[in-house]
């Protein structure tokens, strides 16, 4: 006798739960960031904000300061899906504690990112050109075939 099997999914209820809770990111001034923060909710999300210092942004909104939230994109599994915050040139002033909120009826969960921006050198190797380099050749030249007379 063959035995029949049902397959039953379970479903977890309650405040969404964001994964991970923290995270730390660096980039170097001018680089693109993306951060992404994956997230359940069941029953599922009814908002969600980035948080800057002086920001609230939206998924789907438009750039500001070079900064935009894509649109939330579904999970590998039911009732989970992916933000992203995406930074085009990232700047000083992007430095700081990001928060991600999630609602639901269900409750409230949130994500902590801390950006950390370094400055890029203002030093270029293309200062040392060839004409510079013959200045200072010369320069040397002369010093030595003209020493001070004292």
């Amino acid at each position: 006798m063959k035995r029949k099997y049902d397959t039953t999914q379970f479903y977890l209820r309650g405040r969404p739960m964001v994964n991970p809770t923290m995270q730390s990111v660096s980039a170097k001034e001018g680089d693109a960031l993306e951060v992404a923060v994956e997230f359940c909710a069941e029953p599922s999300y009814t908002k969600l904000l980035w948080l800057s210092s002086e920001s609230v942004y939206v998924p789907g909104g438009n750039a500001r300061d070079d900064v935009r939230v894509l649109e939330v994109e579904n999970g590998e599994i039911n009732a989970c899906f992916k933000t992203t915050l995406q930074i085009d040139a990232v700047q000083l002033s992007h430095s700081g504690e990001w928060m991600l909120i999630v609602r639901s009826p269900a409750g409230v969960a949130d994500a902590s990112v801390s950006v950390s921006v370094t400055r890029t050198s203002s030093f270029s190797g293309d200062c040392i050109s060839n004409s510079n380099i013959a200045t200072l050749f010369l320069c040397l030249v002369f010093i030595t075939l003209y020493p001070q007379q004292r």
